[in-house]
């Protein structure tokens, strides 16, 4: 039958060598945690500057006030500092394996506490509540870290005293770790945390010093234990409605452990102010809030928390106090997960339990809000039961508690009888741990069984029994609990079964008794029957045990003798170093604190000096710990161990050496020449050294890490020029400067909507100048954008440019006093397609509008809108509406033709030119736009015309890879210009044509356009206003549109231009 575990179960048999090592490698790690704290003269950490400083930038751009500065944890690489924040909350699964399974209720803070009046400060710090910060390391124990320092100063709150509790003791120590092989550095939660701190307590740090890694436990002697701990809030502690129930519960407890987001932008670097972050993701990390300010100012109005990390005083250096923070309400989701350890005693209590694991939030019950929970313990010696322990699942529940001598069994059902003790009955406030006195303590004799039932009625609940059980994956609960068979449910209370359930199996209940000073006195006893052999040079370390009586307890040697080196304590450690091997016998003596005594006679046998040994632990040598290597190809040295006749070796990408780069064994020289091609460049690497002989091989040495030296380098990060950050734009299509990063071939620009680029606006690669012009409509008015720019090369690509943010202006007031009619066909009824001829059209409309010309004075004709008879329409409303000084504009783009001359007969080569509307028809003309006719529709127009036509007659639809001719097919080649412009160039007009009278005129599936009205579109953005005078004219839209033309095409399209009109005829306006 499973009997209780107690309290101060020392595990012998540790070996002297062990403890060597463990000395060796406490001492080791407590210089690697203080190195964490300083600053290593020989690392220039001028990235991490910049990045901080960016960051900087970043956090005022969004409206915070908050500082950041570098710090031991700014330093480390990303997996390194995601690795600090180890809290896993306590989710339920997505579905229990046994539907009579459930998952705790969240907390109901309702009616917990009474309502009293709030102070706008409350600072347990400055009221000398609050114990040293401490440093967690490099390891993710932030949910031990938490625990303990609200156990700290609960006892500094209650006896004034000041204690150190080991962090590591629990990590070692608790039952998932001790049992379950599961790595403290990887995380935990406050369930794990209660479970251990209620069955045992805390140790003194001098006992088991932290050390950031896992080691064993040493059952070090324990001081104070935890009896009560309370649940405040669930998943929506930073919720508005809950910060009065954290106030509250502050001032009620002390200090709270708590739960926050810690991952957000600037949290690892933060200096001092008020953080905040308003991302929505899931908690991470554990901090212990110890005050609040309402009138803290932050951008989302006012109130914040102030919280103690665990990252040691470095952090936070300009904080409210260093290592301490102010968070903003509701911001990083802090406030969820809060709880408190609410209660506590000076350890020396048996405790009387069957639940390994304690309370991981499985409940089990009948389906109604009562149900009856017992466990049966037989005690190994006289006693008296003083308290009953249990975990309330939900709030507000109510309990009756009875002891029971008898336990009957009929079948699979059990009863209890013959009650001793009284009956007790009370509630709780919140979910958590209960340790309920008993009025009157029940007397246990040894071996003589007892039975605890317990009734428990929730407020609606159905599942009111605490379960030993979790199904979480990262934790080893089936390696661990064993159903000791003393468990027993039932929902009436008079038949009880086992709590069995499919396809889990039996499971024990979390109620527990507590056993102790009260009624009959428990004597004072020697529990240590023997002592661990001792060698003869080798340290050793035990500590004498004993029970009853009244703690503390004063330890003396009465007869006999220690070997010479080793002493006893008052304390009862036995320590030291022997000198002299034999059998030595010695009697030993215990007073508790009522004078009572008692004597054992032990003997403490030394062996011999150790056998042969391996070799030491070798020490790295070079390069230096956090420096930058020399080359891709670095030595790597360390100093000879003793004895040692080979070396291993290991470099890896992670501290864990989980991806191993190099793992060599058998050299036999005290360095290492890296292979080429083993190492990529800038990159950080760890690596450590083991020593073999014949007796074994060392272990390894502690880790030391390089950065590998950049190789070929990709262009310097470019530096942005114009718009100067924080201004607004001179327009709504910004031309984008940036002065040139040496070496780079190219250039990627982005702008976004966030600084976080993740809703971009424009994403461009490949540019080759030092400057990008914003094609028309891509940004909106009186709106903040961000820019940033990285330069490419043979060698890779730059990082990104600091961002920059600028505002365009408002929409600008139409100041072009124009009418337009703007025609593009790409999608023919009858005749062969374009590819771009209506996006020309659609593009030329959108630059209008954004340099200064009316909507409404636009009209536009695309594909199956741009007939003949709608042309006609248009330039008829262009003559209804314009006014005698206006100016009119006619733009087409699509195919042209010629056919024979219609009276009046003015063609001098007998062949009339016609421009191509959606209803043209093949081998006919009768739909097709004449030049006469046209010349009959522009005169009855203003004094003041600009005709663009983009468009050519050619031989037939020819197509290159990536330009395409604007033809009509079925005719043959003819100029565009040498009679259909005649009508056209003459006063009145300025006319600009895509090509001269023997070319083709082209578009561009690169462009997406024809490529004359891309560079037209271009020029009219701001290329063409070489006088920055923000007006441009026909003429300068015409100079900057035909030399790139001409070039685009290698020279085989040259554009036109006539300028029938007087002064400068301005087509765009900023």
């Amino acid at each position: 039958m499973k009997g209780s575990v107690y309290l101060k179960k020392i595990l012998f048999g540790l070996i002297a060598l062990i403890l060597c090592f463990a000395f060796f490698n406490l001492f080791t790690a407590k210089q690697e945690l203080q190195a964490q704290e300083r600053t290593v003269a020989e690392q220039t950490y001028s990235d991490l500057e910049k990045q901080v400083l960016e960051l900087q930038q970043q956090v005022f751009s969004q409206g915070y006030s908050y500082t950041v500065k570098e710090n031991w944890v700014t330093r480390l690489t990303p997996a390194e500092k995601q690795t600090l924040c180890g809290y896993i909350p306590p989710k339920p699964p997505a579905k229990f394996i046994s539907e009579k399974i459930s998952f705790r209720p969240e907390p109901n803070q309702t009616k917990q506490f009474k309502k009293v009046a709030l102070a706008t400060k409350y600072d347990a710090m400055a009221l000398g509540l609050v114990t040293p910060v401490k440093n967690q390391g490099s390891c993710g124990s932030c949910w031990i870290f938490g625990a303990v320092s609200d156990f700290e100063s609960d006892v500094l709150i209650k006896e004034g005293a000041t204690f150190d509790f080991s962090e590591q003791e629990l990590g070692d120590c608790n039952i998932w770790a001790r049992q379950g092989g599961h790595n403290f550095c990887s995380g935990g939660n406050s369930f794990m945390t209660d479970d251990y701190l209620t069955k045992y307590g805390g140790a003194q740090e001098t006992c088991h010093p932290y050390a950031a890694y896992p080691q064993n436990c040493l059952s070090c002697p324990l001081i104070k234990n935890v009896n009560n701990t309370r649940m405040i809030t669930g998943d929506d502690g930073e919720s508005q409605s809950q910060i009065e129930i954290i106030k509250t519960a502050l001032l009620n407890y002390g200090p709270l452990q708590s739960c926050m987001y810690a991952s957000g932008p600037g949290f690892y670097a933060y200096n001092g102010g008020v953080y905040e972050y308003w991302g929505g993701e899931e908690i991470n990390h554990a901090v212990t809030i110890i005050g609040w300010d309402d009138t803290k100012v932050h951008s989302h109005g006012t109130g914040a928390w102030l919280i103690k990390n665990s990252w040691g005083t470095s952090w936070a250096a300009a904080g409210p106090y260093p290592g301490c923070a102010w968070v903003a309400y509701g911001s990083a989701n802090l406030g969820d997960y809060t709880s408190a350890l609410a209660g506590y005693q000076t350890a020396g209590d048996k405790i009387f339990y069957h639940d390994e694991c304690g309370w991981m939030g499985a409940c089990t019950g009948c389906g109604s809000p009562t149900a009856y929970g017992a466990v049966r313990f037989i005690p190994e010696s006289n006693t008296s039961l003083k308290a009953v322990d249990f975990w309330a699942v939900d709030t507000n529940l109510t309990y009756e508690i009875k002891i029971f001598d008898q336990l009957h069994q009929q079948g699979s059902s059990y009863s209890f009888s013959q009650q001793i003790g009284s009956t007790q009955t009370g509630s709780t406030n919140e979910p958590g741990y209960y340790s309920v006195p008993l009025n009157n303590p029940v007397p246990l004799v040894a071996g003589n069984d007892f039975i605890v039932q317990v009734k428990f009625t929730t407020t609606g609940y159905g599942y009111p029994l605490p379960l030993d059980y979790s199904n979480a994956p990262w934790l080893n609960w089936p390696g661990i609990a064993q159903f000791s068979g003393e468990s027993y449910t039932s929902c009436n209370g008079t038949g009880y079964q086992k709590p069995c359930f499919a396809g889990v199996g039996c499971l024990d209940l979390d109620i527990r008794a507590r056993a102790g000073a009260g009624g009959q006195p428990v004597p004072l006893k020697i529990t240590t029957t023997s002592l661990p052999k001792a060698k003869v040079g080798i340290l050793y370390g035990q500590t004498l045990q004993a029970e009853g009586g009244t703690s503390p307890y004063a330890w003396s040697l009465a007869a006999g003798r220690l070997p010479n080196g080793i002493n006893l304590n008052q304390d009862g450690k036995i320590t030291g170093t022997p000198e002299q091997a034999g059998v030595f016998n010695f009697t030993v003596k215990v007073k508790d604190t009522l004078e009572a005594t008692d004597q054992k006679n032990l003997s403490l046998t030394v062996e011999a000096a150790n056998p042969p040994q391996p070799p030491p632990v070798p020490q790295l040598k070079a390069p230096a710990n956090y420096s930058t290597a020399d080359s891709l190809t670095p030595k790597l040295e360390w100093y000879a161990a003793n004895g040692a006749t080979s070396y291993g070796l290991q470099v890896a990408n992670d501290y864990n050496f989980n991806r191993l780069v190099i793992n060599e064994t058998g050299l036999t020289e005290t360095f290492y020449l890296t292979p080429a091609g083993k190492l990529k460049p800038n990159t950080y690497y760890y690596w450590r050294v083991n020593a073999t002989n014949e007796n074994g091989t060392s272990n390894w040495s502690i880790y030391w890490r390089f950065k590998t030296p950049a190789g070929p380098q990709p262009p310097p990060v470019p530096q942005l020029k114009a718009p100067a950050n924080y201004s607004t734009a001179g327009s709504l299509a910004p031309k984008l400067e940036w002065y040139a990063a040496n070496g780079a071939t190219s250039y990627g620009l982005q702008v976004a909507n966030d600084y976080y680029f993740s809703s971009l606006v424009i994403n461009e690669t490949g540019l080759t100048e030092t400057f990008y012009l914003t094609p028309a409509g891509k940004l909106k008015p009186n709106t903040y954008y961000y820019w940033r720019v990285n330069a490419t090369n043979e060698n890779g690509t730059s990082n990104w440019s600091i961002y920059w943010r600028f505002k365009t202006p408002a929409a600008p007031s139409p100041s072009i006093a124009g009418w337009a009619v703007i025609i593009g066909v790409s999608d023919y009824q009858q005749i062969n397609d374009l590819s771009y001829a209506d996006d020309d059209a659609q593009d030329m409309y959108n630059r209008l509008i954004s340099e200064g010309w009316k909507n409404n004075q636009i009209k536009v004709l695309i594909n199956s809108q741009a007939t003949k008879t709608n042309i006609k329409n248009a330039l008829d409303w262009l003559k209804a509406n314009a006014q005698s000084n206006d100016l009119c504009l006619f733009y087409f783009s699509g195919h042209g033709g010629h056919g024979p001359d219609i009276a009046p007969l003015d063609e001098a080569d007998g062949q009339d030119e016609y421009l191509c509307p959606y209803d043209s028809i093949p081998n006919s003309w009768a739909n097709d736009v004449r030049d006469d006719e046209l010349d009959n529709w522009l005169a009855t127009l203003t004094n003041k015309k600009v005709i663009i036509l983009d468009t050519c007659f050619s031989g037939g639809f020819i197509k290159t890879p990536t330009l395409t001719v604007k033809t009509k097919p079925g005719v043959s080649y003819r100029q565009l210009t040498d009679n259909f412009t005649k009508d056209i160039a003459k006063a009145g007009y300025e006319t600009l044509t895509a090509s001269d009278d023997h070319e083709f005129s082209y578009e561009s599936s690169q462009l997406q356009n024809g490529v004359f009205t891309y560079y037209l579109e271009q020029g009219l953005a701001g290329g063409a206003d070489t006088n920055q005078d923000n007006k441009t004219s026909a003429a300068e839209t015409f100079t900057y549109a035909a030399p790139k033309t001409a070039a685009y095409t290698d020279n085989q399209q040259h554009p036109q231009f006539f300028d029938g009109i007087a002064g400068e005829v301005v087509v765009g306006e900023k």
